[in-house]
C-alpha cells in the first residue's frame, strides 16, 4: 500500500475517498475488506473493484488468448449507454506449470539408534514438479526390504529401520531431483552396541623367562561409542582356568608379569562399552622357549684361574651380539631363557679370570631356531555327546569342542562321508581353537552321524556325534 495509509486518513463529510493496494500471491489469493468485523461489500454508495482473474485446468505448454469486458446488470452491451466492447489482451499466452528447483535438508547431520530399536529419520524435502527421492547407502542402491524401508510424502522422505542392527550404520545419501535440477544430502547412522572382538593376532614382544608383552588392535566395530578399557585373561595351557590379568587396560598393550619359567600359557582379550563385553580375541599359546648351552674350559687361563663365562646371544640375520647373561656363570653349562618361537640366533662364550682379564669370544654356535615341539590335535567334549543327541524336529541343536595341537589344527566338520559348509541352517563357527556347528529348524535329514576331525603336521584326531530328530 501507499505509504500515506500508515497514517489516519481525514475525509470531509460529503467527499469521496479511495483506499487501494497491490496484492500478489500464488495462487491468486481471494480478496476481502472489512470494516471493523463486518465484511464489506458494493453498495450504492459504496464501491469495490477487483481486477484479478485466476483460472484452472490449463494443459502445460497449449496457448491460449483471453479477452476481457466489463460487465453491467444490463449485461455485455455493445458502444454506448455504460457498456464496453470486449477487450483482448495484446498478446498469446502459453500455460506453463509453476516450476521450484528441488532442496533436500535434513535436521541432523546424525542419528543414534540402540541395536534392536526403531528408527524414524525425517528428512524434509522441495520441489515442483514433485521431486523423486532416491537413497545410497555407503555410495550404494538403499536395499529395501520388510524391516528397512522408505516411504515418501509431499513434503518429507522417511527412512524406516525396524529393529535395527549394527550393519543398519553408516553413511546415507539422499538425493532429489525433477526438471529442474538434483540435489543431495547426506546423513550418519549410528548404532550402539556391545564392541566386536579386538582385532588380532595377538603379537608378544619382550619374552623373558616371567613376563611377555602383549598387544593387538582396536574393534573394527566400536559399537558407535568410545572403547572404555580392554580385559586380559590368561590360562595355562596345562589347565583349564583363565585367570583374569587385568580388567582396566586402558591401552592395546599390556605386560604379563609373573610367569613361570618355560610354561606355556595362552590369552584372550576383551573389549569392552558402556553397553557390554565384547566376545574374546584368543591368543595362539606361547611359552618363554629357552636353550642350553654346553661348553669346555679354556686350555690357557691367561695365569690366573678362571673364575666365569658371559654367554653372548645374536639374533639372526642383522642383529648385534648382547648379554645373554647378566649373572657371572660358574659352571660350563647355561640355559638362555626368553626366546622367541622361530627366530634364529647364533650364541658364544666369553671367559674371564681372577686378573680381570678377558678372553677373545669363542667361536659362535652358528644358527639355532627356538622352536616349539610338535603335538596330536586334542578334542575335548562335553560327556553329553556320547550318548545320542535326540532333537525335536523344528528345533536348533548345536556341537561343540575345544581343540589343541602343535601347530594349531585344521577343523572341518562331516555328516557321513560329506564334508559340512555354512549354509542358511548350517552354521560352522571355528576358531583356532574351539569347533562349533549350528543346525537350525531341524528335520528328519538332520539326523545320523557327525563327524569333528582336527588335523596337523602331527597327524589327526575325529570325534563322532550321533544326532536323531
Amino acid at each position: 500500500m501507499d505509504p500515506k495509509f500508515r497514517d489516519t486518513i481525514v475525509v470531509h463529510a460529503g467527499e469521496s475517498f479511495k483506499l487501494d493496494a497491490d496484492v500478489h500471491g500464488k495462487p491468486i489469493p481471494s480478496i476481502q475488506w472489512l470494516k471493523g468485523d463486518r465484511e464489506l461489500t458494493s453498495t450504492a454508495h459504496m464501491e469495490i473493484k477487483t481486477t484479478d482473474f485466476a483460472t484452472k485446468k490449463l494443459v502445460e505448454k497449449h496457448e491460449y488468448k483471453f479477452r476481457i469486458c466489463a460487465v453491467n446488470k444490463a449485461g455485455v452491451g455493445e458502444h454506448a449507454d455504460g457498456k464496453s466492447d470486449p477487450r483482448a489482451l495484446a498478446v498469446p499466452i502459453v500455460a506453463k506449470d509453476l516450476v521450484i528447483e528441488p532442496d533436500v535438508r535434513p535436521a541432523f547431520h546424525s542419528y543414534s539408534v540402540q541395536v534392536g530399536q526403531d528408527l524414524k529419520v525425517e528428512i524434509p524435502i522441495a520441489g515442483r514438479p514433485k521431486p523423486t527421492v532416491t537413497w545410497l547407502k555407503d555410495g550404494q542402491p538403499l536395499r529395501q526390504t520388510t524391516r528397512v524401508n522408505v516411504s515418501d510424502s509431499t513434503d518429507l522422505t522417511i527412512l524406516n529401520l525396524k529393529e535395527t542392527s549394527k550393519e543398519d550404520s553408516g553413511t546415507y545419501e539422499i538425493t532429489v531431483a525433477n526438471v529442474v535440477g538434483q540435489k543431495s544430502a547426506s546423513v550418519e547412522i549410528i548404532t550402539l552396541d556391545k564392541p566386536d572382538p579386538p582385532v588380532g593376532p595377538v603379537k608378544f614382544d619382550e619374552i623373558s623367562a616371567e613376563s611377555i608383552t602383549l598387544s593387538w588392535n582396536p574393534p573394527v566395530y566400536t559399537g558407535g561409542c568410545q572403547i572404555t578399557n580392554y580385559i586380559v585373561h590368561k590360562r595355562d595351557t596345562t589347565t583349564t582356568v583363565w585367570e583374569t590379568v587385568s580388567a582396566t587396560v586402558a591401552r592395546t598393550t599390556l605386560k604379563v608379569t609373573k610367569l613361570k619359567t618355560g610354561s606355556e600359557y595362552q590369552f584372550r582379550i576383551f573389549a569392552e562399552n558402556r553397553y557390554g563385553q565384547s566376545f574374546a580375541l584368543e591368543s595362539a599359546p606361547v611359552v618363554a622357549h629357552s636353550i642350553t648351552l654346553q661348553w669346555t674350559k679354556p686350555e690357557y687361563d691367561g695365569g690366573s684361574k678362571v673364575t666365569g663365562y658371559i654367554v653372548e646371544k645374536r639374533d639372526l640375520p642383522d642383529g648385534r651380539w648382547m648379554k645373554a647373561s647378566f649373572t657371572n656363570i660358574i659352571e660350563t653349562q647355561f640355559t638362555v631363557t626368553g626366546l622367541t618361537e622361530d627366530q634364529r640366533y647364533e650364541f658364544r662364550v666369553i671367559a674371564k679370570n681372577a686378573a680381570g682379564a678377558i678372553s677373545k669370544p669363542s667361536d659362535s654356535t652358528g644358527p639355532i631356531t627356538a622352536r616349539d615341539e610338535v603335538e596330536l590335535p586334542r578334542i575335548s567334549m562335553d560327556p553329553k555327546y556320547k550318548d545320542t543327541i535326540v532333537v525335536n524336529a523344528g528345533e536348533t541343536f548345536r556341537l561343540e569342542a575345544d581343540v589343541h595341537g602343535k601347530p594349531l589344527p585344521t577343523i572341518k566338520w562331516y555328516k557321513g562321508d560329506k564334508e559340512l559348509e555354512d549354509t542358511a541352517r548350517y552354521e560352522i563357527k571355528n576358531t583356532d581353537f574351539s569347533a562349533l556347528i549350528i543346525v537350525k529348524d531341524a528335520v528328519r535329514v538332520d539326523g545320523g552321524q557327525y563327524i569333528l576331525e582336527a588335523s596337523n603336521v602331527a597327524g589327526t584326531k575325529t570325534v563322532t556325534v550321533n544326532v536323531k530328530v
